[in-house]
């Protein structure tokens, strides 16, 4: 049976992409900018007015530069990764307080998941 978008496997979890999606991602950066990307840009009170000119004149364009530094500055955080690690210590805190047992236990995860991916 095929799968297609939005599939999960048990326990709730997200199927990784297909193949034919990861193939089928924009390949230029227009693919990539929407009109969220202006909402996020006037959220973020920057100037859009660079947007107007010549794309090979930005890097000389003090408003493309004033953005391009406050894009720079922003911290991306993968909420997902910090959850897990959150409940990771949570869960070790609560069996031990011994950090060599802790370490342990991480790696007997890290062995497992290697051993039976998306389990």
């Amino acid at each position: 049976m095929a799968r297609t978008r939005g599939d999960t496997t048990l326990k709730g979890r997200r199927a990784p992409p297909l193949v034919q999606e990861i193939e089928n991602l924009p390949s230029s950066l227009d693919g990539w900018v929407t009109g969220n990307t202006t909402t996020f840009l006037e959220i973020l009170g920057v100037l859009l007015c660079f947007m107007d000119v010549d794309p090979r004149e930005w890097p000389e364009n003090k408003t493309y530069q004033n953005t391009l530094a406050t894009v720079e500055c922003l911290r991306v955080v993968n909420d997902i990764a910090d959850r897990g690690v959150a409940l990771a210590e949570e869960y070790t805190d609560k069996l031990t307080s011994d950090n060599d047992r802790k370490q342990a236990v991480y790696q007997v995860v890290h062995w497992d998941r290697l051993e039976r991916p998306m389990s």
